[in-house]
């Protein structure tokens, strides 16, 4: 009787042990899809990475063209300060000698 009920014991724990196994094996089953999955995500998040960084360089490099742009037409705008400052004063020196000589004629 106690080899029966030793036998009957050892058949119940390869039973549960083969229904671990079995639950085991449908787990890494799940795992490997699940990590396939996972691989299969980061490898479009890493797509969509390298494309967000792309049109970053691109909008970076649109920005910089204009900015060279608004650089040239700054110094051109300083360039004519500068000459309208000269032309002004040319102006009112060319004006003070115009009166100058307007004075000097009515003094005849």
């Amino acid at each position: 009787a106690g080899l029966e009920s030793e036998k009957a014991e050892l058949c119940k724990k390869l039973d549960q042990n083969s229904s671990t196994m079995s639950e085991l094996r449908s787990e890494n089953e799940e795992l490997k899809t699940s990590l396939k999955e996972g691989k299969e995500s980061a490898r479009l998040l890493n797509n969509e990475k390298c494309d967000l960084l792309s049109r970053l360089e691109k909008a970076n490099n649109d920005i910089e063209i204009p900015h060279a742009k608004v650089s040239k037409l700054l110094s051109e705008s300083e360039e004519l300060k500068e000459e309208l400052r000269v032309i002004i004063h040319e102006r009112d020196f060319l004006s003070k000698k115009s009166q100058d000589l307007s004075s000097r004629i009515s003094d005849l």
